[in-house]
């Protein structure tokens, strides 16, 4: 442990981390000068353990969560079971000043329960290592050449907004956060998974090696306009689509520039909640047959299928769809899949 302790140390000097270690029972072994900084009010030469520290940054507004000030109690039981349940986790969240901050939680293994935290402010230089796949806080368990099997988990702060699931990508696929959809998706294993940290897709090896073509040529191509990519999941009956598009930054706080992060939606058609046609023409402006095509695309159906399905010509359909993007003024079909998705997740359940 003594060997296991001093590496972590080196590893917070080196990635400018704050540094606190747990033993199985909450408590805390040992901090480092910048944890310490932290939370000036704490006195951590005096025993003390996780709960007492955030009940501590409750009474000092340490905190930009409004959950732990309306329940502390039941916020540290609920981390207590997620550290129970999962063995390493990356998240995004927000600092009571306004600075994002990256946590890192990992348990460490041999050790009788003992885990750790690191703390780091997501500065320009951290988003760079972050693209370019060199984040040095990956793991620690296994050491820096290999990843270890670990079960990521999601604890949403900046994608909570997006109701069906979404995660923030580098350009090689590495996933830097995600949503609690996201988190139950990866969590049925039946078409998404991740591999090293890294997201793929558990269908052919065309179908993958075109996901990732993608995803690393999204922010070179001469328009970067959403795209939509339709996988199959391993049973080959229902699939998933995929939208890339750009994060919107503004929403999510960061100053610096979020180039080369992408922003990843998933949609399950054959789970998408139903809502009447005439909703969604209300609220896209649109009329009901051109709702009912928008409905369509946002459940994957390709022109040729819609046609068929409403007894159509292709050019007919391909004429409703044009009316669709001058009347709602979105870009492409891409957008106005996502827009019918999102008001399905939204509307459905309430109609």
């Amino acid at each position: 442990m003594v060997g296991l302790l001093q590496e972590l140390i080196g590893h917070a000097a080196r990635s400018r981390s704050a540094l606190a270690v747990y033993n199985g029972q909450d408590g805390i072994i040992s901090v480092n000068q910048r944890h310490r900084s932290l939370y000036p009010f704490i006195d951590f030469s005096k025993p003390t353990d996780y709960p007492n520290i955030a009940i501590e940054c409750v009474k000092h507004r340490k905190l930009d969560e409004s959950s732990i000030y309306k329940a502390p109690d039941r916020w540290i039981a609920a981390h207590a079971r997620f550290r129970h349940l999962n063995r390493f986790s990356q998240t995004l969240t927000r600092h009571s000043d306004g600075r994002i901050v990256q946590v890192t939680y990992e348990r460490l293994e041999g050790t009788n329960g003992c885990w750790y935290q690191m703390r780091r402010d997501v500065t320009a230089e951290v988003l760079r290592c972050i693209r370019d796949g060199l984040d040095p806080l990956a793991h620690v368990n296994a050491g820096e050449a290999v990843t270890p099997p670990v079960q990521t988990a999601f604890m949403v702060r900046l994608l909570d907004r997006i109701s069906h699931p979404a995660a923030l990508l580098t350009r090689r696929a590495q996933v830097v956060d995600g949503n609690i959809a996201f988190a139950k998706l990866l969590a049925r294993g039946d078409g998404l998974v991740l591999n090293g940290g890294r997201l793929d897709l558990r269908t052919s090896p065309e179908s993958r090696q075109a996901f990732a073509k993608s995803i690393a040529g999204f922010h070179r191509r001469r328009k970067r306009t959403p795209l939509t990519l339709r996988t199959g999941k391993p049973d080959q009956r229902p699939f998933y689509l995929l939208t890339l598009s750009e994060p919107p930054t503004e929403q999510l706080g960061w100053d610096t520039s979020a180039s080369d992060i992408l922003l990843l939606t998933v949609s399950e058609p054959d789970a998408l909640l139903q809502i009447e046609s005439r909703i969604i023409a209300d609220l896209l402006q649109i009329t009901e047959t051109e709702a009912r095509v928008a409905q369509a695309l946002a459940a994957g159906r390709t022109t040729r299928e819609i046609a068929a399905e409403h007894e159509m010509s292709e050019g007919a359909i391909d004429g409703q769809m044009a009316s669709i993007l001058n009347k709602t003024e979105f870009r492409d079909l891409a957008a106005v899949t996502r827009q019918v998705t999102t008001l399905s997740y939204v509307f459905g359940p309430r109609i």
